[in-house]
């Protein structure tokens, strides 16, 4: 959690106070407008994996009692409650996808950590591969829905938001295609100067994550000031092609500049003992507040802080002072007062 919760707090904090000083000054226009409303939008995720990881120890106990069966009654309901709620319309039955979706695929982490997936040799990651692409194809094919797998302006249905049968079939062949591979990619990876690669990229994965899109909107920001954006030349033009290079370029160096300047808040704390919650139902009610916080960032965004601006998350009213009020809250409960343990 703390690996999670402190670059994505501190990304919050800076953005909130951006955000305001936008408003305030009446700036909050054009570009600026369009990045305080999105640049948050990819928090979903973290939202999404801070709700799997507070139930991981559920989880954990229905897999060592259940094994395979856990998976495939979530997929089963996440079947179920597409068939209801598109068959009867009855959209707002489809957000017990939300978790349905990611806790069976989370699952399949603890059937592959077990073994169980790579038991049979080839033939479960074939038949994941295999069965999910085809499923893809086909629920595609229909027209309910999408063949893009994220939410795209337009589309009557998103796979994503909140998650279908289709997504969840999406995951399943790259999982099995992952399986497959996995070989091949494990002796790659015994490469000392491939490995070191790895472990230097994973040390700043949640900050690229969450600065990403920062980068891109300084980029636009740059090319306006500058006077340049009346000669962008037209998406899909042969000049545009010409010139994407030069712009991944420039996003990558703008990208690796925030990388070192917050790298520092995704470092772990260093010598601190291992803690446990003094009161887990304390930690547990951080987890939810983090996680619906995180989420409410997601759905408002940054801007409009002043004007009140509101989403319904789910069934609850979100405003973004109340989501990050959320986020800080089950901070501070995830830290409450704690007895060190020793290490093992």
């Amino acid at each position: 959690m703390a690996r999670l919760l402190r670059p994505t707090g501190l990304f919050v904090t800076i953005w909130l106070a951006v955000a305001l000083l936008l408003e305030v000054t009446g700036r909050q226009t054009g570009v600026a407008a369009l990045a305080v409303r999105t640049v948050a939008q990819p928090l979903w995720f973290l939202g999404v994996y801070v709700g799997v990881v507070a139930l991981a120890p559920v989880m954990l106990r229905w897999h060592r009692r259940h094994g395979a069966w856990v998976p495939a009654h979530l997929a089963l309901a996440v079947v179920a409650v597409d068939a209801v709620s598109f068959g009867l319309d009855i959209p707002a039955l489809r957000v017990l996808n939300i978790a349905l979706v990611w806790l069976a695929v989370h699952q399949l982490g603890f059937l592959y950590a077990d073994g169980t997936l790579l038991r049979y040799g080839r033939r479960i990651p074939l038949a994941l591969m295999v069965g999910g692409l085809a499923a893809v194809i086909g629920l595609t094919a229909t027209g309910v829905y999408p063949v893009t797998m994220v939410g795209m302006p337009g589309e009557r249905v998103s796979n994503m938001n909140p998650p279908t049968v289709a997504l969840l079939a999406h995951a399943g062949w790259l999982i099995g295609l992952a399986l497959l591979l996995r070989g091949r990619v494990s002796r790659w990876l015994r490469r000392r100067r491939v490995w070191t690669a790895v472990i230097a990229a994973n040390g700043v994965a949640m900050t690229v994550f969450l600065w990403h899109l920062t980068a891109l909107f300084c980029a636009y920001a740059l090319l306006l000031g500058l006077g340049a954006g009346a000669w962008l030349p037209p998406v899909g033009s042969p000049i545009w092609w010409a010139t994407r290079p030069l712009w991944l370029f420039a996003l990558a160096v703008l990208c690796l500049l925030l990388v070192v300047a917050f790298r520092r808040a995704e470092r772990p704390v260093l010598g601190r003992p291992v803690c446990m919650p003094r009161r887990p139902i304390l930690a547990a009610l951080g987890a939810v507040a983090c996680c619906l916080g995180i989420l409410g960032l997601s759905a408002t965004g940054f801007g409009r802080l002043l004007s009140g601006h509101q989403v319904t998350l789910v069934v609850l009213p979100m405003t973004t002072p109340a989501a990050a009020g959320l986020l800080l809250g089950g901070w501070l409960l995830l830290n409450s007062p704690r007895r060190p343990t020793p290490r093992s």
